[in-house]
């Protein structure tokens, strides 16, 4: 498991347009954007993805875990909405800790 690293994440959430696009504007694509990129630089293990229906959308914390070769759904209703990078950060820690959880009961 990965140990979340505030410092870190924050670097990254500062290097590019993310706080104006995601604490500002709410814009979901980025959000996805900015964990993929978290991911991509092994901050994180889980990806947040954007999901469609005919009347629907929503943000889907999802994982692939290697010993069941498969995606899991961490979290189907992942906010959209935060008031500063303090907020973020926190829904991060919460999708990891339930990674956390889930994965202890998978190899139990």
């Amino acid at each position: 498991m990965i140990k979340l690293s505030k410092k870190e994440i924050e670097k990254i959430f500062n290097t590019k347009n993310y706080k104006e696009e995601i604490v500002d504007n709410f814009h979901n694509l980025t959000l996805c954007n900015f964990v993929n990129e978290l991911e991509e630089n092994e901050l994180v293990n889980f990806n947040i993805e954007y999901r469609e229906s005919m009347s629907d959308s929503w943000l889907q914390a999802e994982y692939y875990n290697e010993v069941m070769s498969k995606i899991i759904i961490i979290d189907y209703n992942v906010a959209n909405y935060y008031e500063d990078f303090e907020g973020l950060f926190l829904q991060l820690k919460y999708i990891n800790d339930e990674l956390i959880k889930i994965n202890e009961l998978i190899i139990s």
